[in-house]
Parts: C-alpha cells; structure tokens; sequence
C-alpha cells in the first residue's frame, strides 16, 4: 500500500461503501511485495492494514483485525501466542486469501466461473490521472 496514495483510496473506498454498503481494496505483490487490504462498511473504515515489510506500515493500520485475518492465521497454525513478526510476516502474503473470504479473489476467477450482479474495478485519483496500472487483468 502506497503510503503518498492512502488517502486517496480511502476516499474511494469509503465513498463506494456509501453507496454500495460494503467495498474492498486490495494489494498484493506475488513476488515479495505484501499485502494491503482496506474494508469498509456503511462509509466506515473497518480495517486497514499493510503487510509490506516496509517501514512505516504500522502508522496506515486502521481498525482491529477482522475475524477472517484471525482465522486464516489460526488455519495456518499460527497462535495468539505467536509472536508479532511470525503474524507479520504471515500478513505478507494475507490479500488474496482475504479478498476470497470477504468477496472474489482473483485467483478464483475464470472464463467459467459463474457470475451474478456486477463487479466494479474503481480507479484512484492518481490512477484516473496517471492511468490505470500496466499490471493485472483489467478485462474481466
């Protein structure tokens, strides 16, 4: 999670939240990038949290850890007990499992996958800007 582009993906977030109930934004870097996740309800940050192993990762944590960070952990044999770099460090690679038990992940997604309603892929003002990122599948 970009530290410069916080506030502008809250905003976005929470604003599709007003409207929507619920959104979701999510980062993953597969190769050793971490994780960002943010949750919002009813135009309410209920978490916000960045696994990057970057400094300054703490201070963007908004929010306790919802029951399904929890639980992916405890899956993953980790303990309350455990110590905060064990559960860090698991928090790394966190993003897609959580977008899957709050939502869609996009490793579940395929040309056969059943689909009703509508998903949105909302852009940041940085990204309406600069344009949309150059990695990822956008044509869904």
């Amino acid at each position: 999670m970009d530290p410069e582009r916080a506030a502008d993906v809250r905003a976005v977030v929470t604003s599709l939240s007003r409207r929507y109930g619920r959104a979701q934004a999510y980062f993953f870097g597969e190769q050793g990038g971490g994780s960002g996740w943010l949750v919002a309800e009813q135009d309410a940050v209920l978490r916000r949290r960045s696994a990057t192993e970057r400094t300054g990762d703490a201070d963007l944590a908004m929010g306790s850890p919802l029951p399904e960070e929890l639980t992916a952990g405890l899956e993953e044999g980790l303990t309350p007990k455990d110590s905060e770099d064990d559960w860090e460090s698991f928090a790394t690679y966190l993003a897609p499992v959580l977008a899957g038990r709050l939502g869609v992940s996009p490793y579940d997604l395929e040309p056969t996958t059943p689909v009703r309603g509508a998903g949105f892929t909302a852009l940041t003002p940085y990204a309406r800007e600069h344009g949309h990122p150059a990695t990822g599948a956008y044509a869904i």
